[in-house]
């Protein structure tokens, strides 16, 4: 009986739910989220950021595409001139996002951070909507 306590407390430690583990530490923010509202805010403003980093993907692709096809000019005066190398491109929109990111992170347990994210969002999903549209549309 002792040997078999001890190999299920020895599951217990080597498994998921160890306390370093990744999925320990998400299952203790997601607990955490939902008794402190601080920590919701902060869940909200990660979750918003990743939609972000995936529109952001969503709106890179098709800017590409519309390089490739021809005809398209650069409306940003920082991002234009890299319009012809598209890894200089790539390369510049990652670092941005993900400068972003990491101030969205460093403020994501207050209010005009989330407010700011949600608007962010709401405007690159625009973006891509008009994206959508005018790849379809022209294609």
């Amino acid at each position: 009986m002792r040997d078999s306590m001890e190999r299920d407390q020895t599951i217990i430690r080597i498994g998921p739910a160890r306390r370093g583990s990744l999925f320990a530490r998400l299952w203790r923010w997601f607990k955490q989220a939902r008794e402190d509202p601080y920590a919701r805010r902060s869940r909200r403003v990660t979750l918003i950021l990743v939609m972000l980093w995936i529109v952001n993907v969503f709106d890179l692709v098709f800017t590409l595409m519309a390089v490739k096809a021809g005809g398209f000019i650069e409306a940003n005066p920082i991002a234009a001139p890299l319009m012809n190398d598209v890894a200089l491109l790539v390369i510049f929109k990652i670092l941005v996002v993900a400068m972003a990111s990491i101030i969205i992170l460093k403020f994501r347990k207050r209010l005009f951070t989330e407010i700011g994210c949600w608007g962010l969002f709401l405007t690159y999903t625009l973006v891509s909507a008009i994206w959508w549209i005018y790849y379809f549309q022209h294609h």
